[in-house]
């Protein structure tokens, strides 16, 4: 190929490169950049802006372990109830607690899910229900339903959740 075939080639390249990172730079973002007008003055503002992010992380992860930490103490010194907490200036907090279901026995599991198959199925209801409490994980929702009716759940056990509940004031 002739060199100023390759030269019009590459050139009608980069605008289009141009183009799509410019715009994935711009996603949910209305500002616009500019980038630098050489190759090496690109390669040292990505080096700048790697750095600036880097150095953000690193904040951020600092202030995530300071939260961590007040939030530890708020949990471990307020009741553990929905109705008393604690209020600023800025917020209320209060301890939440909840019950997620945990799998303790996954075989025992199972064997409740197939007993539940052949009762939905003798009952003339869709027998795949059964699984709707299976992710791998077990579908809180799921369970919950059944034990608000009355049912135990084999194979499935409670652990408590403890969050902090935080709303502006």
């Amino acid at each position: 190929m002739p060199k100023v075939a390759k030269a019009v080639k590459a050139a009608a390249v980069v605008p289009d490169q141009e183009a799509k990172a410019a715009s994935r730079a711009r996603k949910g973002s209305e500002k616009k950049y500019t980038l630098p007008k050489t190759m090496g003055a690109c390669a040292d503002r990505y080096y700048e802006l790697r750095n600036k992010r880097l150095e953000s992380s690193k904040q951020a992860d600092e202030v995530k372990c300071e939260e961590t930490y007040v939030k530890e103490h708020l949990i471990a010194a307020l009741p553990k109830s929905d109705a008393s907490g604690v209020a600023g200036r800025l917020c209320r907090v209060a301890v939440t607690t909840r019950k997620i279901p945990v799998a303790d026995d996954w075989d025992k599991l199972y064997a409740g899910i197939i007993a539940e198959y052949g009762r939905l199925k003798r009952a003339g209801m869709n027998p795949s229900l059964a699984f709707a409490i299976l992710n791998r994980a077990v579908s809180s929702t799921a369970v919950e339903e059944l034990w608000e009716s009355g049912r135990k759940v084999p194979g499935v056990g409670t652990f408590t959740d403890v969050r902090l509940s935080v709303n502006k004031l």
